[in-house]
């Protein structure tokens, strides 16, 4: 499709009007003014360019990380190379737009799975006015259009106005004509190439930009920093992480927002453990059981959105009997949106505001409350050195006590140490060199995963027990839904006999000469 050159003009905005701009470029261009396409120019050719355009993303900018731009325009969808600008597909979509179940077809093709389990969003609405000009060959027929357009972008603080823009836009089969009045265009006093998008522009101004949300820690810090300065970063961290996910979380937008809301929880109460004494020990007590409640409060909606993402995995193994599991699903929906209620309830209650402002202030960067405690002083290349060594050294030592009559419990508190081991990789990454850390945190993440499997289908197991036992009380299932149940349950046994199974290997691999080399390089000690 072709894709349209674009320029700016120069100056003040509105020191003259679309109109005079028009006007002049008209006469200096000799072009012909097409006024059946202004105001509601087709934006065929560029999003930026309609009467009203969204652009669409997920909060975390899987589409414009996947190397596209998606925008919204009535009832059509454009997705264009977030590079050149250049519109790959256009599609019609007259329903809601939300997920990727949601996409056209082809669209959803070309996307490749990027969304994920996130909702679409606007992260820019923008209104357009536009005036076209035309310009013709010696047969009267037109073959280049110039489109002079002013934009404005929604925002809460009210519209604001987005560079006037010129664009030059070819016609299937006179692209030499467009090429050369987009030379003569930039030749004119006053006329810039344009340095941005219409999509970089408009999201610049509600004071976003694409990948400014990831849930990774990246932190950068110095081995001599104190550890109550590389504490109170690694919180701050986690608290805009918490407080970027909470308005997401509270409305339900999609469940990744909550899953990261927890995951900042559970990464603060890690830290608190795995660093005593940056800060007061009556200060970090106060804290951990605060981070204790908040994550207890935020289990049981995150727990229920798990059962329903995987609903689709528990269909598919119960084979012919899918359809008998649906009063189960209807009962998890039931019982999700309930505690989501709950949930909000807690996330508008005045201990979470004091705990979420309180923490703010304790870690504030230039005026905390709370002072450095009795190891705050000790520099963090140090301290993460005692501290990833101490708790991958205990984790290797309680993984080499299991054996295949240990209870479950070992391999749960296990999955724990290797947990706490993960954070403290993920918070001092930058103290380390990249290759034997890249390798340590993988070799880290096949166990892990190896011993989630196995307590996932071990709770998976129970919990799928109870809520059938529930729906029994209640006389609101048959016996084909309690069968159908049984034989999930049984595919839930037979997962966790083979995450069993496997655990020996994962474990021998992460415990091998080569890993503790790795380790040792790290932090130093006796392996």
């Amino acid at each position: 499709m072709p894709t349209p050159k674009e320029f700016t003009l120069a100056g003040p905005q509105h020191a003259v009007t679309l109109a005079e701009s028009t006007s002049h470029l008209h006469g200096v261009l000799g072009l012909h003014h097409d006024a059946s396409h202004d105001a509601s120019h087709d934006a065929s050719h560029d999003a930026g360019h309609g009467d009203a355009i969204a652009f669409l993303d997920t909060f975390d900018w899987r589409v414009h990380s996947a190397g596209f731009v998606l925008a919204r325009l009535g009832d059509a969808l454009e997705l264009s190379d977030r590079e050149t600008g250049a519109l790959l597909i256009r599609a019609t979509a007259t329903g809601r737009v939300e997920f990727d179940e949601d996409l056209p077809a082809v669209l959803r093709d070309r996307l490749d799975g990027a969304l994920g389990v996130r909702a679409l969003r606007p992260v820019a609405a923008v209104t357009s006015v536009v005036a076209v000009l035309t310009e013709h060959n010696e047969d009267a027929k037109t073959v280049a259009r110039l489109v002079v357009s002013d934009g404005q972008v929604d925002t809460a603080r009210g519209p604001v106005p987005l560079t006037r823009r010129v664009a030059v836009v070819p016609l299937r089969g006179y692209d030499r004509f467009a090429a050369a009045l987009a030379a003569r265009v930039g030749d004119l006093p006053g006329v810039e190439p344009a340095g941005s998008t219409v999509f970089a522009e408009a999201v610049a101004v509600t004071g976003r930009r694409p990948g400014d949300y990831s849930s990774k820690m990246a932190l950068t810090l110095r081995r001599e920093t104190s550890t109550y300065d590389a504490a109170r970063l690694v919180y701050r961290t986690l608290l805009a992480s918490l407080q970027a996910n909470e308005s997401g979380t509270m409305a339900g937008v999609d469940t990744e927002f909550l899953h990261d809301f927890r995951v900042a929880v559970r990464r603060t109460r890690s830290a608190l453990k795995e660093l005593p004494g940056a800060l007061p020990p009556d200060v970090e007590q106060h804290f951990r059981d605060e981070f204790r409640w908040l994550g207890q409060t935020t289990t049981p909606t995150r727990d229920l959105d798990v059962y329903l993402l995987d609903f689709p995995s528990f269909t598919a193994a119960v084979g012919s009997a899918a359809a008998d599991l649906r009063p189960l699903h209807r009962f998890l929906r039931a019982e999700q949106r309930r505690e989501h209620v709950a949930l909000r309830r807690a996330l508008g209650s005045a201990r979470y505001r004091r705990l979420r402002d309180e923490w703010s202030l304790a870690v504030d960067a230039d005026a905390p409350t709370a002072a450095p405690g009795p190891a705050g002083l000790a520099p963090i290349g140090r301290s993460a050195d005692i501290r990833i060594r101490k708790v991958a050294q205990r984790l290797l030592r309680d993984g080499h006590r299991i054996t295949a009559d240990s209870p479950a419990g070992a391999l749960h508190d296990l999955r724990k140490r290797a947990k706490e081991l993960r954070y403290l990789l993920e918070f001092f990454g930058s103290l380390y060199d990249r290759k034997p850390h890249s390798a340590a945190v993988s070799e880290l993440k096949g166990l892990q995963d190896n011993l989630g499997s196995y307590q996932d289908a071990q709770v998976q197991r129970h919990e799928v027990e109870g809520f059938a036992e529930r729906l029994l009380s209640a006389g609101e299932t048959s016996a084909a839904t309690l069968l159908a149940a049984g034989r999930l349950v049984a595919t839930f046994d037979d997962r966790q006999r083979q995450a069993r199974a496997e655990f020996a290997e994962r474990f021998a691999s992460f415990a091998g000469p080569r890993n503790r080399r790795r380790l040792a390089e790290l932090t130093g000690g006796d392996w």
